[in-house]
C-alpha cells in the first residue's frame, strides 16, 4: 500500500490543512535558521567547501525530482554545517525534513526548480565570498518567493 502513495498528493492535503497563518509561522522558523546558518558559514566556511556544495547541486539538476530535492535537502544542510553551530545544523536538519515535501510542490515546476538553483547559486557565492549580509538577504528573498507560492498555490487549490 505504502508503494502506491503520491507523496504529491498527500502533501497537497496537507497543504490545505494548513494554514496562512501556519505557513507564514513556518517560513518565519525556517528564515531565522537558515539565515543565521549561511551568515555564520559565510564568516566561517571555506571557499573550497562551498564549492564542492555547488557541484553537487548542478549535477542534480535536471533529474529526477526526489533526488534533486534530497540534493538541495543535502546542500541546505551541508551550509549549515559549515556555520559549525551543531545546534543550528540540527535544527536545520529538522525543518527540511518538516518542509522539504512543500519545496517539492514547487520544484514540480521546471521554472521554478531553475529559479531555486540560481537562488542556490547566489547564495552560494555569497557564502564563498565572505558576505554574511547578503547571503543572510539572499535566503530571505528565496524563503519570501517559497512561501508566497506555496499560499498562492493553496489558494488556486481551495478555489478548484
Amino acid at each position: 500500500m505504502a508503494d502506491s502513495a503520491d507523496p504529491m498528493a498527500f502533501t497537497t492535503e496537507a497543504l490545505l490543512a494548513t494554514t496562512r497563518v501556519s505557513l507564514r509561522d513556518a517560513a518565519t522558523h525556517y528564515l531565522a535558521i537558515t539565515r543565521a546558518c549561511v551568515e555564520l558559514a559565510a564568516r566561517r566556511a571555506d571557499p573550497s567547501e562551498v564549492e564542492l556544495i555547488r557541484a553537487r547541486v548542478h549535477r542534480a539538476h535536471g533529474g529526477d525530482l526526489r533526488m534533486w530535492r534530497r540534493i538541495v535537502d543535502d546542500a541546505v544542510i551541508e551550509l549549515a554545517a559549515l556555520s559549525q553551530s551543531a545546534r543550528l545544523t540540527r535544527e536545520q536538519m529538522r525543518l527540511q525534513a518538516e518542509l522539504s515535501p512543500f519545496f517539492a510542490l514547487i520544484d514540480q515546476d521546471e521554472a521554478e526548480q531553475r529559479r531555486r538553483l540560481e537562488a542556490m547559486d547566489s547564495i552560494l557565492n555569497a557564502v564563498a565570498e565572505a558576505d554574511a549580509s547578503r547571503a543572510g538577504n539572499l535566503v530571505a528573498d528565496a524563503v519570501a518567493h517559497d512561501v508566497t507560492w506555496l499560499i498562492d498555490h493553496r489558494a488556486e487549490l481551495e478555489a478548484q
